[in-house]
């Protein structure tokens, strides 16, 4: 996994840009799956917006996925199967590999820990939380099932949990919180459809709710991280909390079924549909809008779509494109950094 700098060009005809006086800063680290030519590739690259700059940082194996660090230094990779199987972290600034788990680890588990030194992982059924220095590996949980987070101040990880024998009306899946020592696992949600997707959670800034999505059909619900009453919030897809909690981005359909990138007030209320795609000709592949990080001041929101990396204010306008990507099937995660 050699690291290739690459400069990309900084703006796409097509996205659509607006001028203001104010501009955002800081650094966008993301994950872009391209596809130009055989099975898709995971793609790690950067937008400098203070240099106006984008960089292609790493290009994975394939079926290799990406998980970028807190503070935009490292990437965990994780890979179930040939010679690159396991759990690794590379540095960005040199390029080096450090091998933390050896064998089959679930492609995208890796999460990183708030304050960035340890990892959460799946392996077999199981969520076990190794330091991201190679030590300290642990079995947290037994029955995840594919989706996870850390609370905001480490102590804690919401998790999917599938359990079940394989006979008619025994498959459940819930969504369960645990500490990260592997105690205390109590139930906050039970799918009442339980060979839809798993709930997919995500905490909020102060670890007071868990927004989490669900599929058939495809909703973003909510619930205390102390129990109780479950929230449906709206019809879409892969919530992301603002950093003041003050509002939730998503994926949600525009009038013309199109994927697009929307907000929303942290109980619901407030939708705002951000971006506007125009359906392509006919025969020709739709492509939507993806969101990514917020800023960390919680003015402007990343965002992607097939062939760009782009920001936005997040009250909408102000659009910015930023980076050209390599023809691909989707935007990945990301962070922003100062």
């Amino acid at each position: 996994m050699a690291i290739a700098l690459l400069v990309l060009a900084a703006a796409l005809p097509g996205v659509g840009s607006s001028s203001s006086e104010a501009a955002p800063s800081g650094r966008i680290l993301y994950v872009h799956y391209a596809s130009e030519s055989g099975p898709p590739r995971r793609i790690v690259a950067e937008a400098d917006l203070d240099r106006g700059r984008c960089r292609r940082l790493l290009t994975l194996a394939t079926f290799a996925e990406a998980a970028i660090s807190p503070d935009g230094r490292a990437v965990a990779v994780t890979s179930d199967s040939g010679a690159t199987a396991g759990l690794r972290v590379v540095t960005l600034a040199t390029g080096k590999s450090r091998l933390l788990r050896r064998g089959g680890v679930n492609v995208g588990s890796a999460v990183w820990s708030p304050d960035g030194r340890r990892l959460g992982y799946l392996q077999q059924h199981t969520l076990r939380v190794i330091g991201a220095d190679g030590r300290g590996d642990r079995l947290v949980a037994r029955f995840a099932a594919g989706w996870f987070d850390w609370a905001p101040d480490g102590t804690r990880i919401a998790f999917a949990r599938t359990t079940g024998n394989g006979r008619a009306g025994t498959l459940r899946t819930t969504l369960d919180i645990i500490t990260v020592a592997g105690r205390g696992r109590r139930t906050l949600f039970v799918d009442p459809g339980p060979y839809g997707s798993q709930p997919a959670p995500t905490w909020s800034p102060d670890g007071s709710v868990i927004a989490f999505a669900v599929g058939d059909p495809a909703r973003i619900l909510a619930v205390a991280a102390t129990g109780g009453a479950v929230r449906t919030l709206t019809r879409g897809g892969k919530p992301g909390w603002s950093p003041d909690g003050a509002r939730i981005s998503f994926i949600g359909s525009g009038p013309a079924g199109i994927q697009e990138v929307w907000t929303m007030a942290a109980d619901g209320t407030d939708k705002r549909r951000l971006t506007t795609s125009v359906p392509p000709p006919r025969g020709v592949p739709q492509v939507g809008s993806y969101p990514g990080p917020w800023s960390p001041d919680g003015e402007w929101l990343a965002y992607g779509r097939k062939w760009a990396l782009a920001t936005m204010s997040a009250e909408g306008g102000s659009v910015r494109a930023r980076c050209r990507l390599p023809f691909g099937t989707g935007f990945g995660g990301g962070v922003w950094v100062d």
